[in-house]
């Protein structure tokens, strides 16, 4: 039996993120005790897309309507969740990591899920 768009979707977007891990020697969540069986939420990869494509948290923090605290705090438990960094920060902005690059793939992915699955909804 074949998966179904959602189960691929999430099968190819934890491999990508498994092999991110794997090749930079990252410790993952469950390998340090640190926010294990927590979730990942919308808002968190909404946040971490629009950072990694304006480059400045707080620009990406005013087109999503968020504060500079709330878009950095955002940050700061998808990084917690995936146990590592995602952007270098300076006073010129935010620039992804290895890791960070690894994984904005499967963030869009997501969202182009959720979406997709809310258009559904909508035309229901």
């Amino acid at each position: 039996m074949l998966p179904s768009k959602i189960e691929y979707v999430d099968m190819v977007s934890t491999d990508r993120i498994t092999r991110a891990f794997s090749a930079t020697g990252s410790r993952r969540p469950s390998d340090d005790g640190r926010r294990t069986g927590g979730k990942m939420h919308e808002r968190e990869f909404r946040a971490f897309v629009s950072i990694a494509e304006i480059g400045r948290m707080d620009q990406a923090a005013k087109a999503l309507g968020y504060s500079q605290p709330a878009i950095s705090y955002q940050i700061k438990c998808l990084e917690q969740m995936l146990g590592t960094k995602l952007f270098t920060r300076d006073s010129t902005g935010a620039q992804l990591t290895r890791e960070g690059r690894m994984i904005l793939p499967s963030a869009r992915a997501v969202l182009a899920l959720i979406d997709s699955m809310k258009g559904v909804c909508a035309a229901a």
